[in-house]
């Protein structure tokens, strides 16, 4: 399994990043990052629990197009989402406050298989190529300009 993990220090509240993470939409999406293209609630529950969400982004000249779904949610705290792709890829934005007005985001995502065996074969040859040290240092440089740009944004 490839583990990404990258913290950015955002000069905001915490509830503000989560309240703006949970209503998205496609003006919002893109006015957050050039990269940013597409959006679209493609299901929406009551308790966000199990929504699917599109996104669609180009990163490094990567276009990057999942649904996802969210999987897990701890109000002002976490929202983990599992992309709907035959492959595991996993998206975890942990909000972590440091004062009233700084918060860390823990931007973590997983890509790949936990078992032994699948994850010694697929795993390497994912991370060889769809998701190349190259292409993981473009998804971190991403995340910082992401949460760089929301904390002006969010003024």
């Amino acid at each position: 399994m490839i583990h990404l993990l990258t913290d950015i220090e955002v000069k905001k509240n915490k509830a503000l990043i989560y309240e703006f993470l949970l209503n998205l939409d496609k003006e919002k999406y893109c006015q957050w990052h050039p990269a940013h293209k597409e959006f679209a609630v493609i299901k929406r529950t009551e308790k966000e629990l199990g929504s699917i969400l599109y996104f669609k982004e180009i990163v490094d000249e990567t276009t990057v197009n999942y649904k996802w779904r969210i999987i897990e949610l701890t109000e002002n705290k976490l929202i983990k989402m599992k992309a709907l792709y035959f492959y595991p890829i996993y998206l975890t934005i942990a909000l972590e406050s440091i004062s009233q007005n700084k918060t860390i985001v823990h931007h973590y995502l997983e890509i790949g298989y936990s078992i032994k065996f699948l994850n010694l074969i697929i795993d390497w040859a994912v991370g060889h190529s769809l998701f190349s040290l190259k292409k993981r240092k473009s998804q971190q440089l991403h995340a910082i300009e992401e949460y760089t740009n929301l904390e002006n944004l969010l003024n």
